[in-house]
Protein backbone atom coordinates (compact mmCIF):
# COMPACT_ATOMS: atom_id res chain seq x y z
CA UNK A 1 0.00 0.00 0.00
CA UNK A 2 1.27 3.38 -0.99
CA UNK A 3 1.96 6.33 1.02
CA UNK A 4 -0.82 8.04 -0.48
CA UNK A 5 -3.43 5.60 0.21
CA UNK A 6 -2.51 4.95 3.65
CA UNK A 7 -2.81 9.14 3.89
CA UNK A 8 -6.14 8.74 2.59
CA UNK A 9 -7.77 5.87 4.86
CA UNK A 10 -6.07 7.91 7.67
CA UNK A 11 -8.07 10.87 7.05
CA UNK A 12 -11.34 8.82 5.83
CA UNK A 13 -11.08 7.37 9.57
CA UNK A 14 -10.07 10.55 11.08
CA UNK A 15 -14.06 12.21 9.15
CA UNK A 16 -15.90 9.16 10.14
CA UNK A 17 -14.77 9.41 13.97
CA UNK A 18 -15.40 13.07 14.05
CA UNK A 19 -18.86 12.48 12.68
CA UNK A 20 -19.04 9.49 15.35
CA UNK A 21 -18.44 12.06 18.07
CA UNK A 22 -21.00 14.40 16.30
CA UNK A 23 -23.58 12.32 16.14
CA UNK A 24 -22.89 10.77 19.92
CA UNK A 25 -22.91 14.43 20.92
CA UNK A 26 -26.23 15.32 19.29
CA UNK A 27 -27.80 12.26 21.25
CA UNK A 28 -26.45 13.59 24.53
CA UNK A 29 -28.09 17.19 24.11
CA UNK A 30 -31.44 15.80 22.92
CA UNK A 31 -31.44 12.91 25.62
CA UNK A 32 -30.90 16.50 27.85
CA UNK A 33 -33.67 18.46 26.42
CA UNK A 34 -36.32 15.33 26.43
CA UNK A 35 -35.47 15.04 30.08
CA UNK A 36 -35.85 18.84 30.56
CA UNK A 37 -39.49 18.81 28.92
CA UNK A 38 -39.88 15.52 30.58
CA UNK A 39 -39.52 17.09 34.04
CA UNK A 40 -41.14 20.46 33.20
CA UNK A 41 -44.55 18.47 32.26
CA UNK A 42 -44.24 16.48 35.23
CA UNK A 43 -44.35 19.83 37.18
CA UNK A 44 -47.29 21.20 35.18
CA UNK A 45 -49.24 18.06 35.46
CA UNK A 46 -47.91 15.75 38.08
CA UNK A 47 -50.48 13.10 37.54
CA UNK A 48 -50.16 12.26 34.04
CA UNK A 49 -48.90 8.75 33.43
CA UNK A 50 -46.32 9.21 30.50
CA UNK A 51 -44.75 5.56 30.63
CA UNK A 52 -48.58 4.13 29.74
CA UNK A 53 -48.81 7.09 27.23
CA UNK A 54 -45.56 6.40 25.30
CA UNK A 55 -45.92 3.16 23.83
CA UNK A 56 -48.69 3.32 22.07
CA UNK A 57 -47.61 6.55 20.82
CA UNK A 58 -44.20 5.48 19.70
CA UNK A 59 -45.50 2.18 17.82
CA UNK A 60 -47.97 4.70 15.68
CA UNK A 61 -45.51 6.85 15.02
CA UNK A 62 -42.92 3.83 14.34
CA UNK A 63 -44.91 2.82 11.82
CA UNK A 64 -46.04 6.19 9.93
CA UNK A 65 -41.72 6.40 10.14
CA UNK A 66 -41.85 2.81 7.98
CA UNK A 67 -44.68 4.08 5.47
CA UNK A 68 -42.91 7.25 4.77
CA UNK A 69 -39.20 5.44 4.25
CA UNK A 70 -41.42 2.49 2.45
CA UNK A 71 -42.57 5.20 -0.07
CA UNK A 72 -39.42 6.96 -0.42
CA UNK A 73 -38.32 4.04 -1.56
CA UNK A 74 -40.57 2.99 -3.77
CA UNK A 75 -40.13 6.55 -5.35
CA UNK A 76 -36.66 6.42 -5.72
CA UNK A 77 -37.24 2.68 -7.65
CA UNK A 78 -39.77 4.02 -9.98
CA UNK A 79 -37.28 7.05 -10.63
CA UNK A 80 -34.55 4.56 -11.24
CA UNK A 81 -36.42 2.54 -13.89
CA UNK A 82 -37.80 5.55 -15.78
CA UNK A 83 -34.53 6.44 -16.00
CA UNK A 84 -33.33 3.07 -17.17
CA UNK A 85 -36.28 3.07 -19.46
CA UNK A 86 -35.34 6.65 -21.12
CA UNK A 87 -31.29 5.53 -21.47
CA UNK A 88 -32.53 2.88 -22.84
CA UNK A 89 -35.18 4.59 -25.65
CA UNK A 90 -32.27 6.72 -26.00
CA UNK A 91 -29.99 4.19 -27.22
CA UNK A 92 -32.25 2.77 -29.46
CA UNK A 93 -31.46 3.77 -33.11
CA UNK A 94 -34.35 3.74 -35.64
Amino acid sequence: MSQNETSDIINILHAQDTRIDYNFNTLIQTSIIVEYLLHKLNQINPDANWEEDFPPFQAERLEELEKLAKSAREEMKDEEESQELSSNLDSIKL
